[in-house]
């Protein structure tokens, strides 16, 4: 399961993030665990070989409050900038309930059925260190830079690029290996430090 490629040796750190992406920790019979959202486990052993996965459907998250009319909510004009508009919305009475209702959804989510499973599992929360995986069954990858420097590496830059970019690229790479930077591929990229805190998403 696990990919032989370049870094095979690496072994690649996961710090706990109490379910906000993933969890990480150990569980009984001294096995390593990354829980994700959506209710994907990956399971390794002590050294960082991958054992297997397990899947569980997390139950549906409750609608939005709304009035009777079913009216309300941010409707997008695609047209505009969307970041800024759903900034703006959050800003409003209503855009703030509605987060404080996303929030209390994730709370419940995890109390009746993250917080459970890892009991079963005896979860202790910690660090975890796992080899470089490609798992086609699951999706789930380690790269060591994210695609497009991956590709800049293997000399086949995505035309999209500047000669001025493509300049930048190498100090771009010092400052991935100097960091010890990667990328966990999932249902998104996320940017992983040399600790195994997440460093963007």
């Amino acid at each position: 399961m696990n990919s032989a490629g370049t870094n095979a040796t690496r072994l690649y750190p996961f710090a706990d993030q109490d379910g906000h992406y993933f969890y990480a920790g150990t569980i009984d019979g001294g096995r390593q665990l990354l829980l994700f959202e959506g209710g994907l486990a990956l399971f390794f052993d002590a050294d960082g070989n991958l054992l297997g996965h397990e899947r569980r459907e997390p139950p549906p998250e409750q609608p939005l409050p709304r009035d009777e009319s079913g009216e309300g909510g941010l409707k997008l004009d695609t047209r505009k900038n969307v970041l800024g508009q759903v900034f703006a919305h959050w800003k409003t009475d209503e855009g703030r309930r509605d987060l404080e209702h996303m929030d209390r959804e994730e709370e419940r989510i995890r109390a009746i059925f993250y917080r459970p499973w890892l009991r079963e599992l005896g979860f202790r929360p910690g660090t975890i260190r796992v080899k470089k995986l490609a798992d086609p069954e699951t999706g789930v990858s380690i790269d060591d830079h994210p695609k497009y420097l991956a590709n800049f590496l293997d000399g086949t830059p995505d035309p999209c690029f500047s000669a001025e970019d493509l300049e930048g690229f190498s100090a771009e790479i010092d400052h991935w290996r100097n960091r010890g930077l990667f990328v966990l591929n999932n249902r998104y990229d996320i940017w992983i430090d040399g600790e195994g805190n997440i460093d963007s998403t």
